[in-house]
C-alpha cells in the first residue's frame, strides 16, 4: 500500500490524512496552510452579463451597463471582482480607460484604470480582463459596476464588444 507523505525540510513524513500537511490542515475553512496564513473558502459567486455593444466618446467615466450586487454573509470576507470583454478603439493616439467602482463610485484597488489602445492605428480589438480585490467590511448589499471613458478628446470611441463576445463581471465573497 502507497502512503502519502510530504518534505518537512529535513525527512519525509507520512501525512496522517490526505489534507494534512506539514502546518496543518490546507483547504479546510479556518485551518493554516503551508505559509501560516489562513485558507480561505468562496463563500458565493454572482456574475452578470451583457451581450450589448456599449460604446462612448466621453472623456469622463460613464457606467458599461454591467453590474454586480453582492450581499457578504462576514463582515470579514473580501471580495474578488473580475471583469471581462472585448475592448475596441476607433481612431488613433487614444486609449480606452475602464474600472470597477463600488456604491460610492471608488475604485476598487487593481482595477482603478485599466488603459487599452494604440498609438498610431485604428480600430485595434483586445480581451481585456480586470481584476480587483474589495474588503467591503459590511453584510449589507454592495454593488460593484464597470465604468469606461477614453482618455483624450481627440476623435473617436471607446467600445465594449459586447455583442460579439458576451462580457461578464464576477463578484466572488471570500470568507476569512
Amino acid at each position: 500500500m502507497a502512503v502519502l507523505k510530504y518534505y518537512d525540510g529535513s525527512d519525509w513524513e507520512p501525512v496522517a490524512s490526505a489534507l494534512v500537511g506539514p502546518t496543518g490542515a490546507t483547504g479546510v475553512t479556518g485551518a493554516t496552510g503551508p505559509t501560516g496564513a489562513t485558507v480561505g473558502k468562496i463563500l458565493q459567486v454572482v456574475r452578470a452579463t451583457d451581450a450589448t455593444g456599449r460604446s462612448t466618446t466621453s472623456t469622463t467615466f460613464v457606467d458599461a451597463s454591467i453590474s454586480v450586487t453582492i450581499t457578504p454573509t462576514l463582515n470579514t470576507s473580501a471580495i474578488l471582482l473580475i471583469h471581462t470583454a472585448v475592448l475596441e478603439y476607433a481612431g488613433s493616439n487614444n486609449f480606452i480607460v475602464s474600472r470597477i467602482t463600488d456604491n460610492s463610485g471608488t475604485a476598487i484597488s487593481g482595477a482603478q484604470e485599466s488603459y487599452f489602445g494604440a498609438a498610431s492605428t485604428t480600430d485595434p480589438n483586445s480581451y481585456q480582463t480586470l481584476i480587483a480585490y474589495a474588503t467591503p467590511a459590511t453584510t449589507s448589499a454592495v454593488t460593484y459596476k464597470v465604468q469606461f471613458k477614453k482618455n483624450s478628446a481627440t476623435a473617436g470611441s471607446a467600445t465594449f464588444r459586447n455583442a460579439v463576445t458576451t462580457g461578464q463581471l464576477f463578484a466572488i465573497e471570500i470568507g476569512a
